[in-house]
């Protein structure tokens, strides 16, 4: 909102040199009605050579925006599309808006929501659940009940849950949540507590509980620490052991100077209690691991801190609740961790729900029997989970039936995704491009494409005068090519010229109706004139 954003449009043009032409932008917000918003008088060039004119506009509200450009006075176009191109954007707040929800209170839970609160970056909204119904939940804007819809839901781009208890959510949360994240593209952060996070994963099988498969951890009941190991734990503080992921990962970049960073990350003040999980998800990218050596299990050191893409969307485990410790270290690292946190979760969301990479192909377009060569491309490095290990898509074209295609990363480049599929069929060839399981497609909203392949069109592509081929069929033909500086002698080489031919149509008219008719009125004639002169 409110920014100053450039629009690009080019123009080429070939055989039309130094005509004049206008370029007229328009805007639809919403899609609303079309606007002109900007108008330019161009001058056409002969060679093909691209031309790029730029217009400024911005915006004052959140909305989806499309754009249009076209020329004016250009000619008539070859195609219908020739003189148009248009272009979708999307104005997004200037501030990401949370929703806090706290099982009960705990001092992790009133140091997180004030932090929320005088975050200026932000706009935060509360809900305490074991709070008396008349107790006034502090936020901007303030509730009165929790969001019960997806169009509420949707008005937020992180969703921070610490501890919650299920039993007093509405029940269609469980279907909300995960739309929420896998379809919506916004962020889930869960925070584990004391109270109800070990009761929640004592019932894996609960279907009002499947939205903890969004979260990037397992926990196996088989693989459960025992009572007297967790107790154990919880003897001294113990630190957290930042993987080399998680010191790569703005939540942990507390400075851009990399030894000062390591220093503050080893002097974080340590814990008393966490969650034990059996481990990270497949995909996902580990921040932080128990320190103690004995905190561990056959894949490792326990997971503490965790992330993962779920479609586009992105959430957290945070299996620890003490982070209001690290204030005895300096505030600005606690409000810096959080505000860092909310940032990354909630960023897809609020930039439209898109995921965070981007799908291209070597060609704008292709014949049919070509080889697509398909690239998805992480815009941001840090958006990527460090675990994953291919995307998963699918290719269809018209009724036929999908082909599936995996995305694997690109040799030297962990950033980009690629994969080739044969396009055999002219028609339109829509890409899905996801994030996780295989099988996950019908639950996450897939990044998009469409791919034209098309059937040759030898005029359009090649417009100059081919002698060869023309002299190729002349020959089969028993022709000949004439240049243009021939054109006297066409007449002269066709083998028929001018003849002469009558041509006679014969007619019997005896039976014709209008002799008929002449004798008639003759006869006729004959009897008035004898009637006159007194003959009859």
């Amino acid at each position: 909102m409110r920014d100053a954003n450039p629009l690009h449009v080019v123009v080429e043009s070939r055989g039309m040199s130094h005509r004049p032409a206008a370029v007229v932008v328009e805007r639809s917000r919403d899609g609303g009605p079309w606007e002109e918003i900007a108008r330019q008088n161009v001058q056409l060039e002969e060679t093909g050579q691209l031309q790029t004119f730029t217009f400024q506009f911005a915006e004052e509200r959140p909305c989806k925006i499309q754009l249009r450009s076209r020329l004016e006075d250009a000619g008539s176009p070859l195609r219908a599309d020739d003189h148009l191109a248009s272009a979708k954007v999307r104005a997004i707040r200037d501030k990401i808006r949370v929703l806090f929800i706290a099982g009960q209170t705990f001092p992790e839970v009133e140091f997180i929501r004030a932090a929320l609160l005088r975050d200026t970056s932000m706009s935060a909204s509360t809900w305490l659940q074991s709070a008396d119904a008349d107790y006034e939940q502090p936020g901007d804007p303030r509730l009165k009940r929790l969001p019960e819809t997806a169009e509420e839901l949707g008005e937020y781009d992180c969703i921070i849950l610490y501890d919650p208890d299920p039993a007093l959510w509405p029940s269609q949360y469980t279907q909300l949540l995960s739309d929420f994240v896998a379809k919506e593209g916004g962020g889930l952060i869960y925070v584990a507590g004391e109270r109800n996070t070990k009761n929640l994963y004592d019932h894996p099988d609960d279907p009002a509980l499947a939205w903890l498969n969004l979260l990037p951890v397992m926990v196996e009941p088989g693989l459960y620490h025992t009572d007297v190991t967790v107790k154990l734990s919880t003897q001294n503080p113990w630190k957290l052991e930042i993987t080399p992921e998680g010191k790569a990962d703005p939540v942990f970049t507390f400075t851009d100077r990399a030894p000062e960073n390591e220093t503050i990350l080893d002097s974080l003040p340590g814990m008393y209690w966490y969650f034990p999980v059996t481990r990270a998800r497949p995909g996902a990218t580990v921040l932080a691991r128990h320190a103690d050596p004995r905190m561990r299990n056959e894949y490792g050191q326990h997971v503490l801190l965790a992330t993962q893409l779920v479609g586009p969307g992105r959430s957290f485990f945070v299996g620890f609740d003490s982070t209001y410790r690290w204030r005895f270290l300096g505030e600005r690292f606690f409000d810096s961790f959080w505000a860092h946190l909310v940032d990354r979760a909630g960023r897809s969301k609020q930039l439209g729900g898109r995921y965070p990479y981007t799908l291209a192909t070597d060609r704008a377009s292709y014949r049919p029997g070509s080889q697509v060569n398909l690239t998805a491309t992480f815009d941001n490095p840090a958006d990527r989970d460090a675990a994953l290990e291919s995307l998963h898509g699918l290719v269809q074209v018209g009724d036929d039936p999908p082909q599936s295609i995996t995305l694997l990363p690109r040799p030297g480049d962990p950033n980009s995704f690629t994969a080739a599929f044969q396009a055999d069929k002219a028609g339109t060839h829509f890409v899905r491009v996801w994030a996780g399981d295989a099988e996950a497609q019908p639950n996450v909203k897939a990044a998009t494409m469409e791919i034209p392949v098309e059937l040759p069109n030898l005029e359009f592509e090649n417009p100059t005068q081919d002698f060869a081929s023309l002299e190729a069929l002349a020959r089969l033909t028993g022709g000949r090519v004439f240049a243009l500086t021939d054109a006297a002698s066409v007449a002269d080489a066709f083998k028929t010229h001018r003849v002469g031919r009558t041509l006679e149509d014969r007619q019997e008219i005896w039976s014709a109706p209008v002799l008929w008719g002449l004798v008639i009125s003759a006869l006729f004639l004959e009897w008035i004139v004898r009637k006159r002169v007194r003959l009859v």
